[in-house]
């Protein structure tokens, strides 16, 4: 099969729903994970929430002005069972959900190199910005990337999928291409 070319929906409404959320930073927002995914066209289910990573005054606003939450959250798994968890803002806006990091995270990366924090400037080169709103997608090949080696089953679920049906190869991640 031939790899899918993949272009994102500007039009889908996890853009309307971040860009009413008044963030003074804009321009400073990666949407990725599932609803990256969904934006692209490429994921089979609807995703649970608006996953993307954030700057520092976006977070602030969040939760100052917002009365955003911090939480804890999974973002994968070792393997010897020991769950990884950072911290997420989480908030709940006109029956969206939102869960933003500051930075995003490889668990496949950190296995191979023992890092695996993937910061918003970073991310930037492996996503497309809206031009109408500023906000950035994450390319699919980029999130299946931060899927691999998260040994949770949805994670690899997806990788599997999107890969037999799409061509689309995941990205091995490194310090390096970074």
């Amino acid at each position: 099969m031939s790899r899918r070319q993949c272009k994102p929906n500007f039009s889908h409404p996890a853009f309307a729903a971040v860009h009413e959320l008044g963030l003074p930073e804009q321009d400073e927002v990666v949407l990725n994970h599932s609803v990256a995914l969904d934006i692209y066209g490429v994921l089979d289910r609807t995703p649970s929430d608006i996953d993307g990573s954030i700057s520092s005054a976006n977070v602030r606003y969040l939760r100052q002005e917002k009365g955003f939450l911090v939480a804890r959250k999974i973002v994968g798994q070792f393997a010897n069972g020991v769950s990884r968890k950072v911290l997420v803002t989480y908030g709940e806006r006109e029956g969206n959900v939102f869960d933003l990091h500051r930075w995003d995270w490889s668990q496949d990366m950190y296995n191979r190199e023992g890092a695996g924090r993937i910061y918003l400037s970073q991310q930037k080169q492996f996503a497309a910005q809206d031009p109408v709103t500023g906000i950035w997608v994450a390319k699919p090949e980029y999130v299946l990337g931060t899927k691999i080696s998260t040994h949770r089953t949805i994670d690899q679920e997806d990788v599997r999928r999107i890969v037999e049906r799409y061509g689309i190869v995941p990205l091995h991640l490194s310090r390096a291409s970074l």
